[in-house]
């Protein structure tokens, strides 16, 4: 659901190039979501269930919080 609320932002962000935004859009997407798919992987098998799923919601954590900070200027 995150993905539409992204993907329609990026539509109106820069109307004169809008499909240069929504491809550099599309290429960041799938690229995240292999290079997710790898981390987790490599993170599974150094620390185990528990301890990848622990780090992600750590990063997950983090990032909502410096997200949080930076749009409450």
């Amino acid at each position: 659901m995150l993905h539409n609320t992204f993907q329609t932002q990026v539509t109106e962000v820069a109307p004169q190039a809008r499909a240069s935004a929504v491809a550099l859009h599309a290429f960041s997407f799938f690229c995240g979501q292999a290079l997710g798919v790898a981390f987790l992987g490599a993170a599974l098998q150094l620390l185990g269930q528990f301890g990848a799923l622990a780090v992600c919601a750590a990063v997950i954590l983090a990032v909502g919080l410096v997200v949080g900070r930076l749009l409450a200027r």
